[in-house]
């Protein structure tokens, strides 16, 4: 009885590991029509890059919102992140309407050609950080602070 309690627990032992396994590849592993699709993908992109064409990519365009959605982004649990994304999607939506927020602009003034080449300084500046970040706070708080230098204040008489 005894061999035959050891043949049935490797017996056992050897199904749970073929069993182990078999999962372990169907948690790790990729349908065979995904991974030709992503192949054909791969190889077409590879041709067109080889050939100097290019390729037609589609992106999925984000709802748009309207300026009371943005606007209830800021809040004071935002990151210095949250707030410049908030920022550049208030600009543009607000130039659609065309006004300008990044430019001087009043009664008594109106913005310069120096002005308007200016904010779309700040504008591409603050949209290059936010790309630099990645969705990262942090890496967006230090990207800022090493390439904004600041300007000492004149000295009050």
């Amino acid at each position: 009885m005894s061999e035959e309690n050891k043949e049935q627990t490797q017996v056992e032992d050897t199904q749970q590991m073929y069993l182990d396994e078999i999962n372990n590849l169907k948690a790790n592993t990729v349908s065979k029509e995904d991974y030709n699709k992503l192949l054909t993908e791969n190889r077409n992109l590879l041709k067109s890059i080889v050939e100097g064409k290019t390729q037609d990519t589609t992106v999925e365009e984000q709802p748009s919102r309207d300026i009371k959605d943005i606007l209830g982004d800021f809040n004071s649990d935002s990151t210095n992140l949250d707030h410049i994304k908030a920022v550049l999607e208030l600009h543009d939506k607000r130039l659609e309407q065309g006004y300008n927020d990044f430019v001087p602009m009043g009664h008594n003034i109106s913005p310069t050609d120096e002005d308007i080449e200016d904010a779309q300084q700040v504008y591409d500046f603050l949209q290059d950080l936010v790309k630099t970040a990645d969705g990262n706070a942090d890496v967006f708080n230090n990207e800022y602070q090493r390439r904004v230098k600041d300007i000492p204040l004149p000295k009050r008489k």
